[in-house]
């Protein structure tokens, strides 16, 4: 899930590749996932100290999954067997960390445990509310034009690309510049194309705005370290 309600969805998933794509991270519904793999023949030399941070974190989260002071179980979701989450999941804060996240404080951020009709009506007003936002954004860089509430929606809509590699920026553009309008009473301007960089930085500036962050903890379970986006769109 990723945080809806101000909560959570799997609609987006994060690859990015370190040297050598030697350790993949991806958010799988929220949470990153860190992989090593076992196949190169690259020396410690060749990772930084976060890549063998999130390496060796990697090699502590295997099921059954160890118990840290606190009696808290920590690993990754990926080695969950159904309904045996660790109470501490493997998690990349945003200082590029590793660490582990609280599933009770993800839970609470991504609604996870909130009745499904309730969800969906929270999401849909939580996008509703992030295509104005979105609106506000585009009208401010368009000269002499305004974009439709129903093009800012669309916008949105198009960037639940589930396992796409990578967002159409151009694309994305080109489809909501029919919902581009000149403003009533405003001279011509040559600067009224909604570019692929005004869509991004309008998006990128709504999902920013709207994202909620939780704790990063060293595996104690106490000691912050960084913190994680919980994205809400």
């Amino acid at each position: 899930m990723q945080a809806r309600l101000l909560g959570c969805g799997s609609r987006r998933k994060w690859t990015a590749c370190a040297v050598g794509a030697v350790v993949v991270a991806v958010v799988m519904g929220g949470v990153f996932s860190l992989f090593a793999n076992s196949t190169t023949a690259l020396g410690d030399a060749a990772y930084s100290d976060s890549e063998k941070e999130a390496m060796d974190l990697r090699s502590e989260c295997v099921y059954p999954f160890k118990t840290n002071e606190l009696g808290m179980t920590y690993g990754t979701l990926d080695d969950a067997p159904n309904g045996q989450e660790p109470d501490l999941i493997l998690a990349r804060a945003t200082n590029g960390r590793s660490g582990f996240i609280s599933k009770k404080e993800w839970d609470e951020a991504s609604a996870a445990d909130a009745p499904a009709g309730e969800l969906r009506t929270a999401q849909a007003e939580l996008e509703s509310v992030a295509a104005k936002m979105l609106k506000d954004e585009i009208d401010e860089d368009l000269q002499g034009a305004e974009i439709s509430l129903e093009g800012a929606a669309g916008i949105i809509d198009a960037m639940h690309v589930g396992d796409a590699p990578e967002i159409d920026y151009d694309a994305i553009a080109e489809e909501a510049a029919r919902h581009v309008e000149p403003l009533e009473g405003e001279p011509t301007q040559q600067d009224t194309a909604l570019t692929a960089e005004i869509v991004e930085d309008g998006y990128l500036d709504v999902v920013e705005a709207t994202t909620v962050y939780i704790p990063v903890y060293d595996v104690d379970g106490r000691t912050v370290i960084g913190e994680f986006p919980v994205t809400q769109i």
